[in-house]
């Protein structure tokens, strides 16, 4: 059995296929709430067994022979897809932490193309971008909306989005989650709804900095993760517009406070 797949998201995973199956193999890079669900799925309905390797965000120097060591578990794969679940600032992204995650994000797609053309296949690349960082304070989002990102999480997103859809040797794509939500974890960054359960729980105050009013879309971490992970084992060939992953049903942060409460059975303090 593998060992559970919760962890750091400053990690990468390879991911293999059992013997005998059509599947890629996957490298991932990122293990944190969406990484982690992309990859439990692999392996509760894939068949997949996975190693964990170190990857340095914060050493650039180090990266590249890190790199060197996915690649050559990747070498007896008949094929391979690569993965981009990280991120570790989000909307309190400092310009420095965007440039080194830019870095190393290009690092990535670098090595991805010469994979590909080693091996004369043209390599799925999957990029989890966001949907929030890129139309922050937009409204009646479309499928033909220009993303206007007002932070630097977003800029930094809509970056990598611009990066990987000029690799020429990887086939894009890209999916833009709205605000995730999922289990309570003991490292990484929290959402809104963990923070509440847990500050919930412990009877902590929550501050919340904005309009209660403000509408957002939540969507489980576990539906993001079965349908990437079902986007991994049944390529396509074709071209694919960016997605938009949403649940359909904005909701109001007073109505999510409610909810909370409600399930808790309790007050929540915010």
């Amino acid at each position: 059995m593998p060992r559970s797949s919760s962890g750091s998201a400053t990690a990468m995973l390879v991911l293999k296929p059992e013997p005998g199956s059509a599947g890629p193999a996957v490298a991932l890079f990122g293990v944190g709430l969406v990484g982690t669900a992309i990859s439990q799925h692999l392996v509760r309905s894939g068949g997949y067994t996975y190693s964990r390797f170190p990857f340095a965000w914060d050493r650039p120097g180090m990266q590249s022979s890190q790199l060197e060591r996915v690649l050559v578990e990747l070498d007896d794969q008949r094929q391979a897809v690569f993965v981009w679940a990280a991120g570790s600032g989000g909307f309190s992204l400092t310009p420095r932490e965007s440039a080194s995650e830019h870095m190393a994000f290009r690092l990535v797609l670098r090595a991805a193309e010469a994979d590909a053309m080693n091996r004369s296949f043209k390599a799925p690349f999957h990029l989890v971008s966001s949907a929030g960082g890129l139309y922050e304070g937009q409204r009646l989002i479309k499928r033909d909306t220009a993303p206007q990102p007002l932070r630097e999480y977003g800029h930094l997103k809509l970056a990598q989005e611009a990066d990987l859809l000029q690799c020429a040797a990887l086939t894009s794509r890209i999916y833009r989650p709205t605000s995730v939500y999922g289990p309570i974890s003991e490292s990484g960054r929290q959402g809104l709804i963990p923070t509440l359960v847990s500050n919930g729980l412990s009877q902590t105050l929550t501050i919340l900095v904005g309009d209660r009013q403000t509408l957002r879309d939540y969507v489980l971490v576990e539906d993001i993760g079965r349908f990437i992970s079902g986007s991994i084992q049944n390529p396509t060939s074709g071209a694919v517009d960016p997605m938009i992953l949403a649940s359909g049903r904005p909701v109001t942060l007073d109505e999510i406070v409610s909810s909370v409460e409600q399930q808790l059975r309790r007050r929540v303090f915010v």
